[in-house]
């Protein structure tokens, strides 16, 4: 099979399953845009057959060829259609008028520097694409973890941590980290019968255009096209989101399915429709619990933050008289029944084996070392470098003009999440002997990346409301 077929099949079939799931979640009452249906369906599918090949390998023990990988997406296809059919009807496929914000007529010269933006963001974005797929990996993290880990199961053809007349454990404590994006590479690899690195780093590319997309589409539900391109093209000028992206590391991977948790319990707490509210609280569900097959931190900071960020809007939601009371324990169902179906086997699995739940380093190890020095590194690295450029100190400004919109509207989804994700890994890092983590700008910076998404879609639409008011209130 040719790399360019092994790429298009091993985003498709893991792309039509997360779609069939995603709308079988949706149910008689479709809420998403056709390009989060599909966007959303490549991460849900791609993450959640990966993590459910790897146990199927360790129980069973499916081996990692060609036709191992298949049979799981193949199989998976037969009864996610036919529950899609049954709860959905058979017109599953249309997707009806969801209204979005209209713009107003846009000058020639708007015209042209929106232009010659999206030239820019594209050629950057490619740029890093194409030295991506033909230069050979380099970074740390990316030879010693995700593709070394990928090329054991791919040589050994099942879960191991040796190779080919290497006896001794080759991982360590590396086989603690989530396999999805290891196995992600092994699975292009089968399809190609090769392993070429070109291919196996093409994933982390479609990761961050999903994260493109995504931010492109939350902005779009609550501003004109011009803005949600508007905030793309901030998130592609952050240089160090931008090395991310096109890059084999996983930062972008955890970022992508994180910002997708939150955009869409933002959206649940937009609805004004009871049905719809649902839909999208029992899509937030699933994408949450995604997050700890993802990375270790997904599992350890990021979702118990966004289960206290999702509990704070069910709460508020059902005060407000927006939510009945059997909607909000179905809705706690959902959460609690999608974490046992992903994150149960995952935490059974690492404790059966004496896995760490820290990135290589034992939770439980961690004792308090209050390092004050580490304050002044996180100021230094928010404030004063170039990885974020004006982000932060405008976000700042943002949220104490647009205050109102901040903290007491849907957007606190994102203010209230984004201020606790920063909070925590302060308080992580200055309480902690991870504080080194934070001096070598290490950590702290890939921490950043993780919430970045979070942070410029929540200035896209504090910015837009600012602006929108501003113009009501001349031509009033």
């Amino acid at each position: 099979m040719t790399l360019f077929i092994a790429f298009f099949v091993g985003i498709l079939l893991p792309t039509l399953n997360g779609f069939l799931l995603l709308r079988f979640l949706e149910g008689r009452t479709p809420v998403l845009l056709r390009l989060e249906r599909w966007t959303l369906g490549f991460l849900a599918g791609l993450t959640f057959t990966m993590t459910l090949t790897f146990f199927l390998a360790v129980l069973p023990g499916l081996p990692f060829t060609r036709w191992g990988f298949l049979s799981v997406q193949l199989v998976l296809l037969v009864p996610l259609y036919g529950l899609v059919l049954r709860y959905c009807g058979k017109g599953f496929l249309r997707t009806p008028g969801i209204p979005l914000p209209s713009h107003a007529h846009l000058r020639p010269w708007m015209l042209a520097l929106l232009a010659l933006l999206g030239l820019w963001t594209a050629g950057k974005a490619a740029t890093g694409g194409v030295l991506l797929l033909t230069m050979p990996p380099a970074f740390d993290d990316t030879v010693k973890n995700w593709n070394f880990r990928g090329k054991i199961f791919y040589e050994m053809k099942t879960v191991s941590a040796t190779a080919p007349g290497r006896p001794e454990d080759l991982l360590a404590q590396l086989s603690s980290y989530p396999p999805a994006v290891s196995l992600s590479k092994t699975w292009l690899a089968a399809l190609a019968g090769r392993w070429n690195e070109g291919l196996v780093d093409s994933i982390h590319l479609a990761w961050f255009l999903a994260l493109l997309a995504l931010l492109y589409a939350t902005v779009r539900r609550m501003a004109s096209a011009p803005w949600a391109f508007l905030g793309v093209y901030a998130a592609v000028s952050m240089p160090m989101l931008l090395i991310h992206g096109t890059q084999a590391y996983a930062e972008v991977f955890l970022a992508t399915h994180l910002f997708a948790a939150l955009a869409l319990l933002l959206h649940a707490a937009r609805a004004d429709d009871a049905a719809e509210r649902r839909a999208f609280l029992r899509l937030a569900a699933v994408m949450a619990a995604l997050l700890p097959l993802t990375k270790n931190e997904g599992l350890v900071l990021y979702l118990p933050l966004v289960l206290l960020v999702a509990a704070g809007t069910l709460l508020t939601l059902r005060r407000l008289g927006q939510l009945y009371r059997r909607d909000l324990r179905l809705a706690a169902a959902w959460f609690l029944g999608s974490l046992v179906v992903t994150t149960f086997p995952l935490l059974l699995y690492k404790w059966s084996n004496d896995m760490t739940f820290g990135n290589a380093h034992a939770l439980s190890g961690t004792a308090l070392d209050v390092q004050p020095v580490a304050l002044l590194a996180m100021n230094i690295v928010l404030f004063f470098e170039g990885n974020w450029l004006l982000l932060f100190p405008l976000l700042i400004v943002l949220l104490i003009i647009a205050r109102r919109a901040a903290f007491l509207s849907p957007l606190a989804v994102l203010t209230g999440f984004l201020l606790l994700a920063l909070s925590l890994q302060a308080s992580l890092f200055f309480l902690t002997a991870l504080s080194v983590e934070a001096l070598n700008q290490t950590g702290f910076g890939r921490g950043i990346v993780h919430i970045l998404p979070v942070a410029v879609a929540l200035g896209t639409l504090l910015a837009h409301r600012l602006v929108s008011q501003y113009e009501k209130e001349r031509y009033a």
